[in-house]
């Protein structure tokens, strides 16, 4: 399971386990990898950059880059780096990895799903920020869909 801003979904991830699985007695074993942002800026600006699919529109003007829009550098980051990393190092079936995110890591979460399906088994997306950028990932959805009518 790979998730998202690890300082709070590892907790998160912790409680599932224990509540669903009975302390893991009831789940397989799996691997749960924290993806972190950039370790050298503050964890809202950094979650802002490199969660988000666009730079954001508030007010009618645009924020510039760094701040926002790195998302799309995240699935192939996600299929050259960490995903070779855990088939290299780890038995993982990288065929069933779990992307887990909330909030802003819910919309990247989105966004990869839309840009790059069948990259990752299944997601968890709890409370998506649908909202960001006068509803983008609504756009990027109706592109996948277009693209994929015929499926």
């Amino acid at each position: 399971m790979l998730v998202t801003d690890p300082n709070f979904a590892f907790a998160v991830t912790r409680t599932v386990r224990d509540f669903s699985g009975q302390r893991g007695r009831n789940i397989e074993p799996f691997l749960l990898v924290g993806l972190i942002h950039d370790r050298y800026a503050a964890v809202g600006a950094s979650r802002a950059r490199h969660y988000t699919p666009s730079l954001s529109r508030r007010d009618g003007r645009r924020y510039q880059a760094p701040a926002y829009g790195d998302a799309d550098t995240f699935p192939d980051w996600m299929e050259e780096r960490v995903l070779a990393l855990l088939k290299s190092h780890y038995r993982a079936d990288t065929e069933r990895v779990t992307f887990l995110g909330h909030s802003y890591g819910s919309l990247l979460g989105l966004h990869a799903l839309f840009t790059r399906p069948g990259l990752l088994a299944s997601y968890i997306l709890g409370s998506p920020s649908l909202w960001f950028d006068v509803h983008v990932i609504f756009r990027t959805e109706e592109t996948y869909a277009t693209v994929n009518a015929d499926l």
